[in-house]
């Protein structure tokens, strides 16, 4: 089980890797430098990601009418492959999601510790000594959840993007 997850999808495509960068320019926000802006998203609902498109690779998040902090950011590389395209992405957490699920999981996790081993007087807390531990155990799982959601919905409007099952 992982703390931070991620996920790599591999998609071939009968596209050339120059269609794949005007497949992507036409449906995403174009940015100078990758920024997740859930106030742009909401201004461009006709496009269907936002971020950064080089020549071969790509820095994007999909565009949603809603915000949470499980939108997966992909990663991608577009490879020659015979007569189309490879496309290797990577999805995972944003950075601020980076940051906090850490630190947010090791002060849960230190404070169900030090319960448990005495460090903190679990009679100041009466029967409410597991609350921290069911805290740390439900809100990973919501996490997990919400993000393995996500991931399933960017996969589907990439493989609908480039035409690929």
């Amino acid at each position: 089980m992982l703390l931070l997850p991620f996920n790599t999808f591999i998609f071939e495509t009968y596209n050339s890797p120059k269609e794949i960068e005007t497949i992507f320019k036409e449906n995403t926000i174009l940015q100078d430098e990758f920024v997740l802006s859930f106030m742009k998203m909401a201004e461009h609902q006709d496009k269907k990601f936002i971020g950064v498109i080089n020549e071969n690779s790509f820095h994007l998040a999909r565009v949603i009418p809603y915000s949470t902090s499980s939108l997966p950011v992909l990663e991608g590389l577009v490879e020659a492959k015979g007569d189309g395209s490879k496309i290797t992405v990577k999805m995972g957490l944003n950075k601020l999601m980076r940051i906090f699920m850490p630190f947010i999981f090791a002060i849960m996790a230190v404070f169900s510790i030090g319960m448990y081993s005495g460090l903190i007087q679990t009679s100041l807390f009466g029967g409410k000594a597991l609350l921290p531990t069911l805290f740390l155990i439900g809100s990973y799982y919501f996490m997990m959840h919400t993000y393995n959601r996500e991931v399933k919905r960017t996969k589907q409007a990439l493989t609908d993007l480039l035409g690929v099952k």
